[in-house]
């Protein structure tokens, strides 16, 4: 699929840490911020610690809302329902 039909967000063994965002370039960030990660001067290439992930999702709303502020709204809402999207990573069980 190609990039700018993705959303992209920032995981930490499973759970988002991050809001979803345009670019994968923009998760890295948010990890180096949160120092989740790191990246040496010299290379363009990111290093993410151990249980983070980049979780990568289909855009969905209009493409032109900023980092994907509908998304995220609307993955909160389903997250506080109980649901899950299909092929979410994220779950959550009901005892």
């Amino acid at each position: 699929m190609e990039e700018g039909k993705l959303r992209h967000r920032l995981t930490l063994f499973g759970r988002p840490v991050g809001p979803w965002r345009a670019s994968r370039e923009a998760a890295e960030a948010d990890a180096l911020r949160k120092r989740l990660g790191s990246r040496e001067p010299w290379e363009r290439v990111a290093y993410l610690g151990v249980g983070v992930a980049i979780q990568s999702a289909p855009r969905v709303g209009r493409a032109d809302a900023p980092d994907d502020a509908l998304c995220e709204v609307a993955d909160l809402a389903a997250r506080a329902a109980g649901v899950t999207a299909p092929g979410s990573s994220v779950s959550r069980s009901r005892n």
